[in-house]
């Protein structure tokens, strides 16, 4: 049996007596080992520990001679690197040497630390003719030279194909972004994207299932080759259904091998279904055919990925372009509704020697729920009219709206309060019960030559006096229920005198009942004596007086009721 050959890989280098030369030293040590597949990963901490110890020999080796050099030599045999530091020096190493000083500020002995940690095993040695450190790492075989060449040709194969893969993405993607700036609508959009992607890899068969909002697919951007073979309009199969279902991407490198049932099993080729997704949400999927024994590589695949990509943008900022058009249309419609309530509300009121009245809405939103009303009618009398309708925005402003309407038919009843919200309840309980909503309502009918005043309410918040004596009390109105709860309802009535120098307020709940600064309900009570306060202003000054209250103690929520109130001051 004849020995084997060993291989020993080695090499020398010499270091000038400059500290300049030691990082030429290690950058040629580097290429050496390099060639022979040296771990790169490893070369950081490697590169440490030599230039440390060639720094050492040149600053401290050298001292005896500096006309001398250090001689750098490198030796793989086996699974084990030598590196070996040979200068004309001479240095013993102590015991505590490899250890970190004891003293934090000590300017030594960090050198020899950071060569141990660095190294599976450290040699110091003396002879006649100068100072050997020798560093030893396991490191497994060096490799051939030619080995390393071909791995990194093969590497660098893999790059150019990488690359060329990302310059097709590239180009594709700066097509469909010159595509997007003509503003395409979606379905065009995904035809080009879907036509670009079938002639630049060749497919035979590109099309697309979208989701539609009512999360129906809809077939769209189907593209066939001409010399494909012939394959009927796909109907939705268990392989698409399964990735616009949420599953995950699909590649089918034989349909033939599908199940009967597949409509997909009918082409001769393969497949793959690249799901078209956003944050997690399927929007739908592109399906690709390709006819061959040649089926999709890894860079065509991620292409198509990135095209789906595109797809789900653009999808998405369309669906956000419809949405803000139809956000824009309601703007503008209730800001149409908004002039039209307000148009709907009394601009002049009544002001004479008798009796001064005013009235102010203050609304939550752009439309609200509540109404006033001051009419005044052919005898001289004046009929108030104040409610609250269930709810906020449109639905509540049109059903404010019907019952302005509704009251102002029935005037003629206006004398008799509980006479007028009977007719009016008779009237809108069969419009309110389906939809579930009813209306609150304070009216009064005013005769101010007869300094009479007339309350009946639906439900309603109670009507603040004050006297000239600054008292203050609370009439009720007769304590109905809501407009809309029961069809036939007797409304009782509540008959008030009036003096000089009285006022009184009408409100709705917005004015006592939001949240204050410090989370505290601003109730009745604290309502009652803001008004009482505000005894000696005018109508208008006790309207305006009262809003801004509301606005200032109001919390971080916001304004969230409508505030409207009606105020009447009874002269001399």
């Amino acid at each position: 049996m004849s020995a084997g050959i060993e291989t020993v890989e080695s090499a020398e280098f010499t270091v000038p007596g400059d500290l300049a030369a030691v990082a030429a030293a290690a950058a040629a040590l580097h290429r050496y080992l390099a060639a022979r597949g040296f771990p790169e990963e490893r070369w950081p901490g490697f590169e440490l520990v030599v230039v440390e110890a060639l720094n050492n020999a040149v600053e401290h080796g050298l001292a005896v001679r500096a006309e001398a050099s250090v001689a750098l030599t490198v030796r793989w045999h086996g699974d084990e690197l030598v590196v070996a530091v040979r200068d004309p020096g001479h240095f013993e190493p102590g015991p505590d040497w490899g250890e970190l000083p004891a003293d934090p500020l000590a300017e030594g002995g960090r050198g020899g630390f950071l060569i141990r940690s660095g190294t599976d095993a450290v040699e110091h040695g003396n002879d006649a003719t100068g100072h050997t450190l020798t560093l030893r790492w396991r490191l497994g075989p060096p490799r051939d030279p030619a080995a390393v060449l071909a791995a990194t040709e093969q590497t660098l194969e893999g790059m150019t194909a990488e690359l060329g893969s990302a310059f097709e993405t590239l180009t594709t993607m700066f097509g469909l972004s010159e595509l997007l700036a003509t503003g395409p609508a979606f379905d065009a959009f995904v035809r080009e994207a879907l036509d670009r992607v079938r002639n630049q890899l060749g497919v035979s068969v590109a099309y697309a299932r979208m989701q539609d909002e009512a999360g129906e697919p809809l077939l769209m951007g189907y593209q066939a080759a001409a010399q494909a073979p012939a394959f009927a309009r796909p109907a939705l199969g268990a392989s698409e259904a399964g990735v616009l279902g949420g599953g995950p991407e699909r590649s089918i490198e034989s349909c033939p091998a599908l199940p009967a049932d597949d409509p997909l099993q009918r082409f001769p080729g393969g497949a793959v279904i690249v799901p078209v997704r956003i944050q997690e949400q399927t929007l739908g999927a592109v399906v690709l055919l390709k006819a061959g024994s040649q089926f999709f590589t890894a860079g065509q695949v991620e292409l198509i990925r990135s095209v789906c990509d595109y797809i789900a943008i653009v999808r998405t900022n369309t669906e956000l372009a419809r949405q803000r058009e139809r956000q824009l249309r309601m703007t503008r419609e209730l800001e149409i509704a908004r002039g039209i309530q307000q148009s709907l509300l009394p601009h002049v009121f009544p002001e004479d020697a008798r009796v001064s009245i005013h009235g102010q809405c203050l609304t939550a939103h752009e439309v609200g729920g509540d109404f006033f009303d001051v009419v005044t009618l052919p005898d001289g009398a004046i009929l108030l009219v104040l409610a609250d309708v269930m709810g906020k925005g449109l639905p509540a402003a049109l059903l404010a709206t019907v019952l302005r309407t509704s009251i102002r038919a029935r005037l003629d009843a206006a004398a008799t309060p509980a006479r007028l919200l009977r007719q009016v309840n008779a009237q809108l309980h069969a419009d309110l019960e389906p939809l579930n909503i009813f209306i609150t309502a304070q009216l009064g009918w005013v005769a101010p030559d007869r300094r009479e005043l007339r309350l009946a309410s639906a439900g309603h918040c109670p009507v603040f006096l004050t006297a000239a004596d600054l008292s203050l009390t609370r009439r009720e109105g007769g304590h109905g229920i809501p407009i809309g709860v029961l069809p036939d309802f007797a409304f009782a009535e509540e008959a008030v005198a009036l003096a000089a120098g009285m006022r009184v307020v009408m409100v709705t709940d917005g004015l006592y009942e939001f949240v204050q600064a410090d989370d505290q309900i601003f109730g009745l009570h604290a309502l009652g004596a803001s008004i009482q306060g505000l005894h000696d202003r005018s109508p208008a000054e006790i309207c305006g007086k009262l809003h801004a209250k509301v606005l200032a103690n109001r919390g971080d929520a916001g304004l969230m009721d409508d505030c409207t109130l009606i105020a009447m001051e009874i002269k001399a």
